[in-house]
């Protein structure tokens, strides 16, 4: 029969890698989204020349591609367009002080507010590795007991 004490070296021997996965791997974050909001500002004629920052011709092909997906979205979609960093318009500054875009698209000028959401760690990923600190904590209180017992 092991002896108590041999219980608080396997308590131990457990809570160890539990409290290290946690501390070692943080849970893991995806890159956040660049997102497209396009609304219908006016007709091409009755909009100020100065004021519009692009004509849909200028853009680069990616750009044409992104401001034309997200204008040609279907009636009832409320959500922002969203691409994978590094696959936004080119021209367009996703920055915290980005400010809207005008575009000439097709005769109308739309006006594009462009901005990152953030998504954050998923919830399995963060509740397992707080699971696992709770479980090397009272392993560790159970490892501590049985030894102060002796």
């Amino acid at each position: 029969m092991p002896s108590t004490r041999t219980y608080a070296v396997v308590a131990l021997a457990l809570a160890l890698p539990l409290l290290a996965w946690p501390l070692a791997s943080p849970p893991p974050n995806p890159p956040d989204p660049l997102t497209h909001d396009a609304g219908h500002v006016a007709p091409a004629d009755s909009f100020p020349v100065d004021d519009l920052d692009y004509r849909f011709e200028e853009l680069s092909d990616h750009g044409q591609a992104v401001v034309e997906a997200t204008i040609e979205r279907p009636d009832g979609v409320r959500e922002p367009y969203e691409v994978a960093p590094g696959e936004g318009v080119p021209e367009f500054d996703y920055g915290d002080d980005a400010g809207p875009y005008y575009v000439l698209y097709d005769g109308a000028v739309y006006r594009f507010h462009v901005g990152q959401s953030y998504v954050g760690p998923s919830g399995p990923a963060v509740v397992s590795r707080l699971a696992s600190l709770l479980a090397s904590f009272v392993l560790f209180g159970v490892a501590g007991y049985v030894w102060a017992r002796n």
